[in-house]
């Protein structure tokens, strides 16, 4: 008998929460083993998959033998449910620099025996180097690039690749769909990523987070100038479908595309 959600989220609260590590099952029923102070576990134990209606529309439009890209992949809540949709003939690239979430991660690809999932330890950004990253003790997604002078209980030095080299080393595959998630750092990944964006015509799934760009030197609309010089719009996906994107209404998750985005 399926738990009601509210029976979930109560038993999550009361009992899982308060774990050091849980294991979840997905809506396809593979498994994700992860710290309990993760947004990703907590809602894929609520809902079978970590955001629902974003999970729905990849259903729709990831297919079978496609290569994907999954930038700051965590314990691999969108890596797994991908690598599932892409099927064996596939390729999945999660990249996660955070060493915590890539034993999370390995682990997790091992357990549901998923080869087609290549994992890269590294951050991504403009140019290459090393960087510091900060750990967050109240949710392992929102790790994120240290800003300067910024203090954390954890810190690790990461190296840092550029999106367009990382691809070259893969041999340049078609890559369709490329998920970003990286806690405001994501103008930095985009600018080590123009000339694939340049040559290639992926969909960008983008969280544009709360903290933004701007505490790394990046106004939002440097961002939104960026994408669009590269022929790229931006939609947002609502309950009734795709809408265009309203940057004057905050931020979340917008799809990008150079293609029309059909609106329902």
């Amino acid at each position: 008998m399926r738990l009601s959600k509210h029976i979930r989220k109560l038993y999550w609260n009361l009992v899982l929460a308060k774990r050091e590590s849980v294991t979840v099952t997905f809506s396809n029923g593979m498994t994700l083993d992860s710290p309990s102070k993760n947004i990703s576990a907590r809602n894929t134990f609520l809902h079978g998959r970590k955001d629902p209606r974003i999970f729905r529309w990849m259903d729709k439009h990831i297919a079978k033998g496609a290569t994907v890209i999954d930038v700051g992949a965590n314990v691999g809540a969108y890596a797994l449910y991908l690598a599932k949709l892409v099927g064996p003939l596939g390729k999945v690239i999660a990249v996660e620099p955070a060493s915590t979430n890539l034993k999370f991660l390995k682990k997790n690809i091992d357990a549901n025996h998923l080869s087609q999932v290549s994992v890269e330890s590294v951050a991504l950004g403009a140019e290459e180097g090393e960087l510091v990253l900060s750990y967050c003790p109240e949710n392992a997604g929102e790790h994120h690039i240290s800003t300067a002078g910024e203090e954390a209980s954890i810190q690790e030095t990461v190296h840092v690749e550029r999106l367009d080299d990382l691809v070259k080393r893969y041999g340049n595959p078609d890559a369709t769909f490329v998920k970003i998630d990286v806690e405001g750092f994501e103008h930095n990944v985009l600018l080590g990523f123009v000339e694939t964006l340049r040559t290639q015509s992926p969909t960008l799934l983008i969280e544009h987070a709360k903290a933004g760009s701007e505490r790394y030197g990046a106004a939002r609309q440097e961002t939104v100038d960026l994408m669009q010089s590269l022929g790229y719009r931006a939609y947002r996906l609502r309950r009734t479908g795709m809408s265009p994107y309203d940057w004057e209404r905050g931020r979340g998750d917008a799809f990008w595309s150079k293609s029309p985005i059909a609106l329902n």
